[in-house]
């Protein structure tokens, strides 16, 4: 390999004077470059992490609000004053619901009125 010339690295180095460029045969530079890299990975590894948690947080978010906010139209259509059924649906699936105190002033209960 060229680079177990010194010669040919020295040579290399002054044409590509980057940090890259070093001398694999000195093992304090290559544990330094191991912890630059290790360090490196950590630092985008923990930063991956948070970003997923984040991530995962405002889809959790977004659902409970969608939730809440679907159930909040339902039961204010259920509390409609004039007591009509209306329709919910999910694609092709369709379903009428209506409020079961309107059923219970349309049809009271035998006895209720003793």
């Amino acid at each position: 390999m060229p680079f177990d010339n010194p010669a040919v690295f020295r040579i290399l180095a002054r044409i590509f004077p980057l940090p890259i460029m070093i001398n694999i045969n000195d093992f304090s530079q290559k544990k330094q470059i191991a912890i630059l890299l290790w360090i490196a990975f950590s630092v985008f590894y923990i930063l991956l992490d948070i970003y997923q948690g984040f991530r995962a947080g405002i889809v959790e978010q977004a659902y409970l609000s969608g939730k809440t906010s679907t159930a909040a139209a339902l039961m204010e259509k259920a509390e409609d004053p004039s007591c009509k059924p209306f329709s919910v649906f999910i694609g092709e699936k369709k379903i009428d619901l209506v409020n079961v105190a309107c059923l219970i002033q349309a049809n009271p209960p035998a006895g209720a009125g003793k």
